[in-house]
């Protein structure tokens, strides 16, 4: 069995703490539009909860949905959009990995989507 964090056991603004937020690029090097939700912070940068982690069985998987208001509009135009989250390398020992239900995952998860803006 795999063991994962999911926002929705930590809270949506502890959850991105840890993230970048949305990033929209019209390209690989172009200056970045980013879009947060508010962040809150953890009592410390080690802090983490076993209470925050789902089981996962082999071959399941799990879908988020987010919403992200914008504050101003976003120019019309072809975007790459990203988000990213690091999970909790930093926070978890190598010696807590495994667990009685299973192991903790500590990988990393990148979603990009080329989008058009109209």
């Amino acid at each position: 069995m795999l063991i994962l964090i999911l926002y929705d056991k930590m809270g949506l603004n502890l959850f991105h703490y840890f993230s970048k937020g949305l990033v929209f690029r019209k390209s690989t090097y172009s200056p970045s539009i980013t879009v947060k939700i508010p962040s809150e912070s953890p009592s410390s940068s080690k802090d983490w909860n076993i209470n925050w982690l789902t089981k996962l069985g082999s071959g399941e998987s799990k879908t988020w949905t987010f919403n992200y208001p914008l504050d101003t509009p976003i120019d019309p135009g072809e975007y790459i959009v990203s988000f990213n989250y690091p999970g909790l390398s930093s926070q978890i020992e190598r010696y807590q990995l495994i667990q009685n239900t299973g192991r903790i995952w500590l990988g990393e998860v990148i979603a990009m989507q080329n989008i058009i803006i109209k």
